[in-house]
């Protein structure tokens, strides 16, 4: 039957259906030249691969089979219905001629009437009147010759004759009309009622066939969605674990990096930590040398007044001594006297007191001068230059510190701007795509109740103007939709040129895969994908297709495009 062939190959497509379980176990598992899937009409299924599923389900003709069985013996009721209403049909055909017919002759009658009153009408100016009249005419002036007399009588007598006939005519139609209508009008009221009586019966007909049908055509859907979902459930599930592994590692490794540059700023901070302490421990010794070298100047000092003021007597006593040779010039003359017998004869001056006080002088000099550091200034300088060299290493450090504190503050808003922005496109993208995928649906990301988006965020779910609270509420192929919405929403984040997806609508219906061809063709412009399906509504939004099938044993692909494109 042309009409349930592609149902039945959707259905059943390379399986095998058998009258038993026998028949469907040679076929599937002991004759080697077939080993292809079968079921029984119970609905036993025999797999090559050695799985016995199945078995009758429910009461008696609660099978599918049993009920497409149903099906067929409706229809085949329903094409003999149809066939009596054709022999009907054409009865009424028939029936209908006839009436016209009828008709026909209805209207002939009312020509011949018509016809009649004009052959009264013409009576009235007949010969025969005028032969009368021209006979009584005639009579009263003689004249007139028999031959025109007997003329006229045969004419008289043949107007009568035609007269009468047409009158019969008349009657005779009137009787068989009224006799025909009411046999044909009979006729028509029975044809009627049959034919209402069987148009009845055939709209109830159709309506249990299409009852029937509409049944067995969601068993079968409903029986095709089992075996598909039981057959790839597991495999969708691997396929959306490992997307979702793939996501976690990603993330993860974001966080990797995340967690490696939130080390280097805090080995940074620890470097700030040590160089603020290496600096006031460095101030504090620049202190203590600053008091060492305060104590050492003001000795310094002290004696540089001393020697100044050595220097000072020195120079006061060589001053006295010009005075005194300028005011006394015989000192200048009688110098060289000095120390000879004579009135400049110190032989009697102490030598040894003099010695000694010379001697005490120069040990109290050398004494003061041990006392004396001659390197301070040296040292004082160093001391400055390295304060110096410090100071501009602390000034050096805090510049560092703060230009880090300045590079983390920048990298905090960028990841906190990034972070927020790409929240706003993955969430509208998201939205977007679960729309196309569950029409009358929508989904958002947002912070939990009290927190930002550098919080975390939660997914919501609504269908019109109602959120759902948990997605528990979901049923598995609506969370299917939203962990694919949420996926691809992430991918089109920053899109990549080609995408591969392994039968994704294995555990959906024919709706949703239809949904899902359209939403890659809407939102995945510039993106290619490889897509592996076993459903016809993908197959529809696919640019070319690649089959694979055996021929004689062997796995052969075959390139195609949907409507020939």
């Amino acid at each position: 039957d042309k009409e349930i062939e592609a149902a039945i190959n959707y259905v059943f497509g390379k399986t095998m259906v058998c009258n038993d379980t026998d028949a469907a176990k040679t076929c599937a598992l002991n004759d080697p030249k077939i080993r292809a899937k079968s079921v029984t009409l119970d609905g036993d299924l025999f797999d090559p691969a050695g799985t016995l599923t199945g078995g009758a389900r429910g009461p008696p003709g609660s099978s599918i089979l049993v009920k497409f069985a149903a099906l067929v013996e409706k229809r085949e009721e329903l094409k003999a219905k149809e066939g009596e209403l054709a022999v009907l049909a054409k009865e009424a055909a028939t029936l209908k001629r006839e009436g016209d017919a009828h008709r026909q002759a209805a209207n002939r009658m009312g020509m011949c009437k018509h016809e009649l009153s004009l052959v009264a009408s013409r009576l009235e100016a007949n010969p025969f009147f005028k032969a009368s009249e021209e006979l009584r005419v005639m009579e009263e002036t003689v004249g007139s010759s028999a031959d025109e007399m007997a003329r006229i009588k045969k004419e008289k007598g043949e107007a009568e004759k035609e007269i009468k006939r047409l009158e019969g005519l008349i009657k005779k139609m009137e009787t068989s009309r009224d006799s025909v209508m009411a046999s044909k009008e009979k006729e028509i009221a029975a044809a009627r009622k049959k034919l209402n009586d069987l148009q009845g019966k055939l709209k109830a007909t159709r309506e249990e066939n299409e009852a029937i049908l509409l049944q067995g055509e969601a068993d079968a859907a409903e029986l095709a969605s089992l075996i598909e979902q039981a057959d790839a459930a597991e495999a969708a599930l691997e396929t959306v674990l490992a997307e979702v592994q793939a996501a976690e590692a990603s993330v993860a490794e974001r966080k990797e990096a995340y967690d490696a540059a939130e080390g280097a700023v805090k080995s940074k901070r620890d470097e700030l930590k040590r160089k603020d302490a290496e600096l006031k421990q460095m101030d504090k010794d620049m202190d203590k040398l600053q008091d060492k070298l305060e104590k050492e100047r003001v000795k310094a000092k002290k004696k540089d007044h001393e020697i100044q003021r050595f220097e000072k007597e020195s120079k006061d006593a060589s001053k006295a001594v010009d005075s005194m040779m300028r005011e006394h010039g015989w000192i200048s003359t009688e110098k060289h006297q000095f120390g000879k017998p004579g009135p400049y004869d110190f032989s009697k001056t102490k030598v040894e007191e003099v010695q000694k006080k010379l001697d005490e002088v120069k040990r109290k000099q050398d004494k003061e001068g041990k006392k004396i550091n001659k390197k301070v200034m040296g040292m004082f300088e160093k001391a400055e230059l390295e304060y110096q060299e410090v100071m501009n290493k602390k000034r050096i450090i805090e510049n560092d510190k703060a230009k880090i504190e300045k590079v983390i503050e920048e990298l905090d808003d960028k990841k906190n701007q990034a972070l927020k922005t790409t929240w706003a496109k993955v969430n509208r993208d998201f939205s977007s795509i679960f729309s196309t995928l569950l029409p009358n649906a929508k989904a958002k990301l947002e912070p939990p109740e009290g927190a930002t988006v550098l919080d975390g965020l939660v997914l919501r779910v609504g269908f019109g103007d109602c959120w759902k609270d948990s997605l528990s509420e979901l049923s598995g192929g609506q969370r299917s939709l939203l962990a694919l919405s949420l996926i691809l929403s992430l991918l089109l984040f920053k899109p990549a040129p080609m995408y591969i997806l392994d039968e994704i609508d294995a555990a959906l219906d024919l709706s949703h895969t239809q949904n899902i061809g359209s939403m890659l063709k809407a939102h995945f412009k510039k993106s290619q994908f490889i897509i592996v399906s076993l459903k016809e509504g993908m197959f529809n939004n696919a640019n070319v297709l690649f089959r694979t099938k055996f021929v004689d044993g062997v796995s052969t692909v075959m390139r195609t495009t949907p409507g020939g494109r």
